[in-house]
């Protein structure tokens, strides 16, 4: 199958969102211009900015999305 770059920003999106929902998160879609693509209330007073990615698919036509946390003060 071929992913088009929206077919992968939006299944990364999707697989985002269900880990906050998983974890209890709020998570609000950014609004188009914002240089980042969810804003995320996880209920300890800090409000994150995340940025999702998307990856090409494998040789078994599967998308392997990796999670990892930024605590860099120039790119939170």
């Amino acid at each position: 199958m071929n992913y088009t770059t929206s077919d992968k920003g939006a299944i990364g999106e999707a697989a985002f969102r269900l880990l906050c929902a998983k974890r209890k998160y709020f998570c609000g879609k950014a609004d188009e211009k914002a240089p980042y693509d969810f804003f995320l209330d996880r209920h300890d007073g800090r409000i994150l900015r995340v940025q999702v990615k998307y990856r090409t698919p494998n040789k078994d036509d599967r998308i392997e999305i990796k999670l990892k946390p930024t605590d860099d003060q120039n790119n939170n």
